[in-house]
């Protein structure tokens, strides 16, 4: 199966950015009904996430259709490596 990633960089506050990346990636779905749909919302950072403690997503799990990151994070990690 073809995976098809819809990915959002978020650089300012949106409190309704996962309900358009969840719109988002169900309009791909209809363009693409035998490709699964997986997506990301890059944040520049934590502050510009309005919704860090989601109960119904669990950003932990690799194989979750939504998944979320913070530049920051992933620069800071780079930098120790």
């Amino acid at each position: 199966t073809e995976i098809i990633w819809v990915i959002e960089f978020q650089a300012q506050h949106d409190p309704l950015i996962y309900h358009r990346q969840l719109l988002e990636m169900a309009l791909v779905g209809e363009r693409h009904p035998t490709c699964e749909v997986c997506g990301c919302l890059l944040f520049a950072d934590a502050a510009m996430d309005p919704a860090p403690a989601l109960a119904w997503i669990d950003m932990a799990d690799s194989a979750a259709p939504l998944r979320r990151a913070y530049l920051t994070e992933i620069l800071q990690r780079l930098a120790r490596e």
